[in-house]
């Protein structure tokens, strides 16, 4: 399965990143390959079923302050 999520990452990579080049789209680029990691990384560790923190309990630990401040 690792190899599968890899693969299909490369696969997008030759896929997208060549116009994006050629046209210039550093920008473009940039968040592409941000997204692209982060999904890459997601799946490495769903496939290899290592623990991974829930993202709503970082969110409500971000937003618990501001919260507070409005409820006030």
């Amino acid at each position: 399965m690792l190899i599968l999520i890899i693969a299909a990452a490369l696969l997008i990579i030759f896929i997208e990143t060549p116009a994006l080049v050629r046209q210039r789209r550093w920008k473009e680029l940039a968040v592409f390959s941000g997204f692209l990691i982060s999904g890459l990384i997601l799946g490495v560790i769903l496939a290899l079923h290592l623990a991974f923190p829930n993202l709503t309990q970082l969110t409500e630990a971000v937003f618990r302050p501001v919260q507070r401040l409005l409820v006030q």
